[in-house]
Order: structure tokens, then C-alpha cells, then sequence
């Protein structure tokens, strides 16, 4: 199963990736998409994000994307995370 996280550029994304990945089992995911307009804060927080996963020996693929046709092709579950006016 895949997982899309839109609005993954920020500073909450890593816990709830960790959230999500000692999960994964459970659910049978397979892939986490993080999706955000933003790219380099999507590069940041992915890079954070990819860390989380390795330190948790997670199978779980992580992907990055600004595009939300790539983020939401095949996606069983969406999580919307609308930011705050910044």
C-alpha cells in the first residue's frame, strides 16, 4: 500500500513519518509519498525523513515529490496536512 503525505515540507513531517513507519508492518504499507510545493523544504525534511526510516531499519520506501498527479498515482491512503498562514 502507499501512503501519500501532502504538505510534507514541514518541521512535523519527520515524527510523523517515525509514526508511520513503526506502523508500517501493521498496515501493510509499502511506500511513503511526501509531497510539498515547496521543494527545498521538501528536500530538507525528506532528507530528515530518510534518516528516520534508516535509523528504523524500514523497509518502507520514502519518496519525494512536488508534483500531485506523481504523489497521488496508485495511493491507497492521503493525509492532508494544510499549513498554517505563514
Amino acid at each position: 500500500m502507499k501512503l501519500t503525505l501532502i504538505g510534507a515540507g514541514g518541521v512535523r513531517t519527520p515524527l510523523a513519518v517515525a509514526a508511520t513507519l513503526r506502523r508500517a508492518q501493521r498496515i501493510g504499507l509499502e511506500e511513503l509519498c511526501l509531497m510539498d510545493v515547496d521543494a527545498e523544504r521538501l528536500r530538507t525534511f525528506g532528507a530528515l525523513s530518510h534518516q528516520v526510516g534508516s535509523r528504523a531499519g524500514s523497509p518502507v520506501r520514502i519518496t519525494l515529490t512536488t508534483d500531485a498527479h506523481i504523489a497521488l498515482e496508485g495511493d491507497t491512503l492521503r493525509h492532508y496536512d494544510l499549513p498554517h498562514w505563514r
